[in-house]
């Protein structure tokens, strides 16, 4: 499995590669610190998943998402990659705004605790 891991804070990067290098000792596991850099990275080697902080500098988490459901929808992406967002919103209807995007195949909370990969470990065996 190929993921792709945005986030501009390279401890939550670390931590997440950490538990997912566990849990998926086979995956490809690419990084990025912005959303520019996450578009470059997914048009160079496309991932299955895409675990997304919200809050990334240079091309948001949101414009991100926009992004490649248009690529999608205009045959630039052969298949639109799976997003878990990760994110501190706390706002109900933005989280549920979130989840309704045809990208998002989940949303979990930040920071990064054992609950985050609790929910991840189990969204990772469904898949």
């Amino acid at each position: 499995m190929k993921l792709l891991l945005v986030d501009d804070e390279i401890t939550a990067r670390s931590v997440l590669r950490e538990h997912l290098t566990r849990l998926l000792p086979h995956a490809e596991i690419t990084e990025a610190e912005n959303g520019a850099e996450a578009l470059f990275r997914l048009l160079e080697q496309p991932p299955e998943l895409v675990l997304l902080d919200l809050m990334v500098p240079v091309v948001g988490g949101e414009v991100f998402l926009d992004v490649i459901e248009e690529w999608t929808a205009k045959g630039f992406l052969a298949e639109m990659p799976r997003v878990v967002v990760i994110t501190s919103f706390n706002d109900a209807a933005k989280l549920m705004e979130l989840s309704n995007r045809p990208s998002v195949v989940k949303v979990l909370p930040k920071p990064i605790s054992s609950n985050t990969i609790t929910l991840l470990k189990n969204l990772l065996r469904e898949l």
